[in-house]
């Protein structure tokens, strides 16, 4: 089992809490592994043949705790970088912080078919994970701001088209 969660890790480098056929194909080829790999691994965890293995899908077949796996995943996600695309804006927050929310908000980009969801799902994610009283504004295009943080806890950054602003604010 811990060899499946090695190559998960090898694989979903980025925290993404998910594994596309082509991250598949990629993996394979970097590891020299037979043509086969890639339907093996589909037909053993993509329940439901989307032709993208979820985490919680990975999860379930080989009996792991998800939420356990999940933090392991952006763990070794975080410690590997910035996830590719992100440019840093501004960021009074320490790197390791940057690499977690960043994953976070891409998550919530992933997971939500309306944009105008995703700032209530990472701040909801982010109360949870790591504190209450977070906010998340995302923008596309131009912007001017000024806002209040906890000290170390403000980060601003583009990716693709959107433009993340996520702070917390002190505690009262």
């Amino acid at each position: 089992m811990e060899a499946f969660k090695e190559a998960w890790f090898a694989i979903d480098t980025q925290g993404k809490l998910q594994i596309s056929a082509e991250d598949l194909q990629a993996y394979m080829q970097k590891n020299n592994y037979d043509e086969s790999f890639v339907n093996k691994w589909l037909n053993l965890f993509d329940e439901d043949k989307s032709g993208t293995i979820e985490l919680e899908e990975f999860c379930d077949v080989l009996g792991l705790n998800y939420k356990e796996t999940m933090s392991e995943v952006r763990e070794k996600a975080a410690s590997g970088g910035m996830p590719n695309g992100v440019v840093v804006v501004y960021a009074e927050m320490e790197l390791s912080w940057q690499i977690k929310i960043a994953q976070l908000c891409l998550e919530g980009l992933r997971v939500n078919k309306k944009t105008k969801d995703v700032p209530i799902w990472v701040k909801k994610k982010a109360d949870e994970m790591y504190g209450r009283l977070w906010h998340l504004v995302l923008l596309n295009g131009q912007f001017w701001c000024d806002f209040g943080y906890a000290p170390g806890h403000a980060f601003i950054f583009k990716f693709e088209k959107h433009i993340f602003l996520i702070w917390k604010t002190p505690l009262p």
